[in-house]
């Protein structure tokens, strides 16, 4: 599989096999290695929400703009 450049929270990173959205969120640490997410995250694509269901269908291309945002609670 070739190498697959993105763009995550303005920063440029390449990636090697990963094809979908829900891989390359295991490979950042958002997702434990059997896909049961470590938190609450919310995810766009290219300016488009993805919903949590769709992370493992979501296939990603050359050039993707992704914003990964985390919830933070607290008092």
């Amino acid at each position: 599989m070739a190498e697959l450049t993105l763009a995550i929270n303005g920063a440029t990173q390449s990636f090697s096999n990963i094809k979908t959205l829900q891989q390359l969120l295991i490979q950042l640490g958002y997702f434990s290695d059997d896909g049961e997410p470590k938190g609450n995250i919310v995810v766009a694509l290219n300016q488009s929400i993805v919903s949590a269901s769709l992370f493992a269908q979501t296939e990603l291309k050359a050039d993707d703009q992704l914003d990964i945002l985390g919830a933070i609670t607290g008092g």
